[in-house]
């Protein structure tokens, strides 16, 4: 798969989990950008020192997704060359983390008739949000391969 292959899918695995957390939690959720993961950028100096060429690397699957949450924007680092469901489970966990700490005391997204956060179930193929007591359970599907 191309470095756009992957940034095509992460894009829209963004896209799904933004969807998902803006309707489970009723805050705006919106992926402000999708882009290769660059740790800063290299300069004609450091291209010539480390013996790398100046522009990015056409296989670098590593991505930074940039949500808006709210008021608030998430930086997100993620591997684009895992399996999708796997992309979005990390993603997604990472983003409710970062809900969570942006609400303090409100869960994030809530788990109904509950005073805790849902979390995310995982089963090859399959991304799911559920109760932390109930694993096995899925209360709204998030992802499922081929659909």
């Amino acid at each position: 798969m191309s470095s756009d292959e992957h940034l095509t899918t992460a894009q829209t695995a963004a896209e799904t989990i933004a969807r998902s957390v803006a309707e489970l939690t009723g805050t705006p959720v919106t992926v402000a950008a999708v882009r290769p993961r660059d740790t800063r950028p290299l300069t004609e100096a450091d291209a010539a020192f480390l013996g790398e060429p100046l522009r990015p690397d056409p296989h670098m699957t590593e991505i930074t997704a940039s949500f808006d949450i709210g008021e608030d924007r998430a930086d997100l680092w993620a591997d684009a060359a895992q399996p999708t469901d796997l992309l979005i489970l990390n993603l997604a966990n990472s983003l409710i983390d970062i809900g969570q700490e942006y609400t303090g005391s409100s869960p994030f997204p809530p788990c109904p008739g509950h005073q805790h956060p849902l979390v995310l179930g995982h089963r090859p193929g399959t991304v799911y949000w559920c109760c932390p007591h109930n694993r096995s359970q899925p209360l709204h599907p998030l992802y499922q391969a081929g659909s």
